[in-house]
């Protein structure tokens, strides 16, 4: 392989690497997160009057979320930014056994990543106090209904 076709082969594993570092830091960030949505949700629960309890859930919602994405600084969901990349190397000079072993790495990062299993693996914290928070949300939703 030329040296120009390693640099830019080179240049594609570090860009790969970016992506599923930037992902692997997104779901930290949920995880880190999740803890505040549990207390918040947690303090819900001490309200006497249901309609304020569903605002705050509301506002524990809104704040929650702009939180996790205001600290997200690319807004494009995950699966493009690898597509992106995809399309990138196949209008790139390489070819042969690097192009292929550079789709090989993308196509193991969406699976090792992206897929269900991954956010219960990665994100369990997550999960759970997201699960906790709508099963109050509805919880509360039930009680100003009766």
């Amino acid at each position: 392989m030329s040296k120009e076709k390693l640099d830019v082969s080179e240049g594609y594993i570090h860009k790969i690497s970016e992506i599923k570092n930037y992902i692997n830091s997104h779901y930290r960030n949920l995880n880190l997160y999740a803890v505040w949505l549990f207390v918040a949700t947690l303090g819900s629960w001490s309200v006497g009057n249901v309609y304020i309890q569903l605002l705050s859930m509301g506002v524990i919602f809104f704040l929650f979320f702009s939180q996790v994405f205001e600290n997200r600084g690319d807004r494009r969901p995950f699966k493009k930014m690898f597509n992106e990349l995809e399309k990138e190397i196949q209008e790139s000079a390489l070819t042969g056994d690097a192009e292929k072993a550079r789709y090989h790495e993308i196509s193991e990062a969406k699976i090792q990543l992206l897929g269900f299993k991954s956010a219960l693996f990665f994100t369990p914290r997550f999960i759970v106090c997201y699960s906790f928070w709508g099963l109050s949300f509805l919880y509360f939703s039930l009680k100003m209904a009766n």
